[in-house]
């Protein structure tokens, strides 16, 4: 049976979030409950230093959804400790852009691949314990080492790009996961999904011209080349085919003259 995750935005919407990702995304593992997002405010001040809140602050706030395994607050704002994924009571939990959405940006990631890898993440955890532990235990699940995975701790943010674009689940992780019963099937299709998580094309693109320069350029060149012979290809063809009308409009007269003349010169 599929994990059931409600997904809420509290507070105010990122511009670029494409909502429509989300909920048209595709798993084995997890669905949206009932394939919706809703939109709730964030009414009240700030309780922590720099604009932040608190644990308990938004545990007023971001109750659970009834009917799902797990309640994941999207938010725009410092959470306490400056944490950008944060487990607030049980099976609820929030998760801020704050930061990571400009430095998400800066390498071409649709911000929504964060959210992505961390409902993947999530549904993980939930598989491995049967709910999201409290925070005090949640670092004994990531690793400090920047490895590309869905469980990177991040300390430093600027890191969170490797696991944003094609994560990885490591195999110390799998490991891990392996050793609370989780299967292997399981195993599998979280880490084929996971690599779903990517850039789009154009900046995938672009990386490839950056990485192989030279070989970017003999292809182009290549293409240009190919390209002039296919407009030279449909070029002549469509002059002949206009000149093929123009030639048997001139030969029809010129065949029907001489018997036109002879019956002319007939009594």
């Amino acid at each position: 049976m599929k994990l059931k995750i409600a997904l809420r935005i509290l507070g105010q919407k990122p511009p670029d979030l494409n909502l429509t990702v989300l909920e048209r995304w595709k798993s084995e593992l997890w669905e949206i409950h009932e394939r919706r997002i809703d939109t709730l405010p964030l009414s009240g001040d700030s309780d922590l230093a720099s604009w932040g809140y608190s644990d308990h602050a938004l545990a007023r706030k971001a109750p659970a959804q009834t009917g799902a395994d797990i309640t994941i607050y999207i938010l725009s704002v410092p959470l306490e400790d400056n944490y950008y994924f944060r487990r607030i009571k049980r099976d609820v939990a929030c998760l801020t852009f704050f930061e990571v959405s400009d430095v998400l940006r800066s390498h071409g990631i649709p911000i929504e691949n964060l959210v992505l890898r961390m409902l993947y993440s999530s549904a993980l955890i939930h598989k491995r314990r049967g709910c999201l532990p409290a925070i005090s235990e949640l670092p004994s699940l990531a690793h400090h080492e920047t490895k590309g995975c869905v469980f990177d701790m991040n300390g430093i943010k600027t890191d969170i790009v490797f696991s944003c674009h094609h994560p990885v689940l490591c195999d110390a992780c799998r490991v891990a996961a392996g050793g609370e019963q989780v299967s292997n099937e399981f195993l599998d299709i979280f880490q084929k999904e996971i690599g779903r998580i990517r850039k789009k094309l154009y900046y995938r693109a672009a990386e490839g011209v950056k990485r192989h320069p030279l070989l970017a350029l003999g292809i182009s060149s290549v293409f240009a080349v190919a390209l002039g012979i296919i407009g030279s290809v449909i070029a002549a063809y469509l002059y002949e085919g206009i000149r093929r009308p123009d030639q048997s409009a001139q030969a029809t007269p010129a065949a029907v003259t001489p018997a036109a003349s002879q019956l002319a010169h007939q009594p």
